[in-house]
């Protein structure tokens, strides 16, 4: 079995050390940089939370309270000890009066723990010995040799500077560690503490072996656990990348769970001091200490006490030879600068004689320059003219072309409209002269020759106004909504909407003289103006205007 996992660690490590590059690790910690920056924010989520728990107090009755103060214990329980310890005795109150001595058992390992927490550890040692083991459920018996693991591995390092007290409480930890592997039950509880057993055991191969097939599935402050214990295993290895790696993991996931009592930050100070990233280590540490006091953990802020002298000096040294350097850099600087000047002085001598000589022949150049532009732009006037000149005349001989094809049309319809009428007279005097006055009367009142040739001149209109305006229809219609658009009836080409604003485009804007042309009443004209200038898309004030720009 033991040759299994030292294969399995060494498959794991050189597998994870080739995937992890330099580039991941400064990415982790300047993820974790940026944590330490929004700590506040990070943590308020847990505020939230308990400020919940707190207004589900009012109305509650005994039960739901107990219930309750024991969710704000564990919510404060990593964050404020002051707070969790003053819930814990709301719920043993409740308990004391229920007799409830399974809850008050856990209450009390609960104070143990935050007792230690806080540094009174002669008080939890008190504590867990009053509580009689023999009498536990298997659940409680666990959470006593977790407790128990805690505080004794506390007072271990609490005690460390005297050697035989240390070793004694190392012992009891060791107790409560070999207690726990042959009682606990969850499989990734029971794995952190069989790696943390290794880890003791100076056998980190084993222990990375174990606490691997796990850490992918913990949560919260298992995940925690095992990522530190992790990075303990590297660091019995010698490792120093990983052991970075994990414990800044283990960093952020504390940050992730809003506590202020941790291990993993302050650890990961020490190590990055050690590297020389003393900018870093300061603010970490930093950090830790201001949390561990607002925590009240005694422990934590000993233990950043103790290191922070060595760190603040180092930084103020730091900070010292960066301003050193600045000044010498400084200067150097000035030095350079008056050299440079000096420099500047005697060739801004020598270049006076060619500054005078550029200057004259800038004044000859400039010179030249200006009766080169002369010359473009009265090339460029004279080819504009000759364009202007070019395009007016085509226009010209295109308005002539289209004058002379209309005037000879308009005098052929004209002339067709004479012989019509002469025919039409001389028919009428044949009919009177035959003294058919029937007849005559007959043709008199006969109004379909009148039609055709209104008809024809509806058309002859049309297609005259539509080859100079091609694109009249579209352009109208476009000052329209589709529905409202005017579409001529099959065989024509122009409905009398589109023939009235045709007439307007071409100046005629009077009703009187639209009704005329068109054979209309003046209201019929009128009405015909108002509904389509109510039906237009712009402003109806500037209506007419647009149709005499199409």
């Amino acid at each position: 079995m033991k040759r299994f996992l030292l294969f399995l660690f060494i498959f794991s490590y050189f597998s994870i050390s080739s995937v992890y590059s330099q580039e991941d690790f400064e990415h982790l910690l300047s993820q974790l940089d940026e944590l330490v920056e929004k700590k506040d924010d990070m943590r308020s989520g847990i505020r939230s939370r308990i400020d919940a728990l707190k207004a589900e107090l009012a109305g509650s009755n005994q039960h739901q309270k107990q219930f309750i103060y024991s969710c704000l214990y564990k919510a404060y329980s990593h964050v404020n000890a002051d707070s969790a310890l003053y819930y814990i005795e709301k719920t043993e109150e409740i308990a004391i009066n229920e007799n409830d001595q399974r809850t008050l058992d856990l209450l009390t390992l609960d104070k143990a723990e935050i007792h230690a927490i806080m540094g009174f550890y002669l008080v939890a040692v008190t504590e867990l010995e009053s509580v009689d083991e023999k009498t536990l459920d298997q659940e409680t018996l666990i959470r006593y040799f977790h407790v128990s693991r805690s505080v004794y591995g506390w007072m271990s390092d609490y005690s460390r500077q005297t050697p035989s007290v240390s070793e004694y409480w190392c012992e009891r930890t060791q107790q409560m560690r070999d207690s726990l592997i042959k009682y606990e039950t969850d499989e990734i509880d029971h794995a952190i503490v069989l790696a943390d057993n290794y880890n003791n055991c100076n056998r980190p191969e084993e222990a990375l072996a174990v606490i691997k097939g796990c850490v992918d599935r913990a949560k919260d402050v298992s995940l925690s656990y095992a990522l530190f214990i992790m990075a303990e295993s590297y660091r019995l290895l010698g490792d120093d990348n990983m052991q970075i790696f994990y414990l800044a993991q283990s960093a952020i996931t504390d940050f992730d769970r809003g506590v202020t009592e941790y291990a993993a930050l302050p650890t990961l100070a020490s190590v990055l001091f050690d590297k020389k990233d003393i900018n870093r280590a300061y603010r970490y540490l930093l950090c830790s200490m201001e949390d561990a006091v607002f925590c009240n953990a005694r422990l934590r802020t000993m233990e950043a006490n103790e290191f922070f002298p060595i760190i603040d000096k180092a930084e103020k040294q730091q900070s010292a030879n960066i301003s050193m350097f600045y000044r010498l850099v400084t200067v150097v600087f000035i030095v350079l600068t008056i050299a440079l000047l000096v420099v500047l002085y005697f060739l801004r001598k020598e270049m006076h004689k060619v500054v005078s000589m550029r200057n004259k022949l800038y004044v000859a150049n400039k010179k030249l320059e200006d009766v080169n532009k002369q010359l473009e732009n009265a090339n460029a006037d004279l080819g504009f003219s000759n364009d202007s000149l070019q395009q007016e005349k085509q226009d010209l001989i295109q308005l002539d072309s289209v004058k002379e094809k209309y005037i000879s049309f308009y005098m052929g319809r004209s002339r067709s409209f004479i012989n019509r009428m002469e025919k039409f007279r001389l028919s009428l005097l044949k009919m009177i002269k035959a003294n058919q006055q029937n007849e005559v009367m007959k043709s008199l009142k006969n109004e379909q020759q009148i039609e055709e040739m209104q008809k024809q001149f509806y058309s002859d209109f049309d297609n005259a106004f539509l080859e100079i305006h091609p694109n009249f229809v579209e352009r109208f219609n476009a000052l329209f909504k589709p529905e409202d658009r005017f579409e001529p009836k099959a065989g024509e080409k122009m409905t009398t909407e589109l023939r009235i604003f045709a007439l307007i485009r071409m100046g005629i804007t009077d009703t009187a003289q639209i009704a005329s042309f068109l054979d209309y009443s003046l209201p019929t004209i009128y009405n015909y103006r108002s509904r389509i200038r109510n039906k237009t898309i712009v402003e109806k004030d500037t209506f007419e205007k647009k149709v005499m720009e199409l």
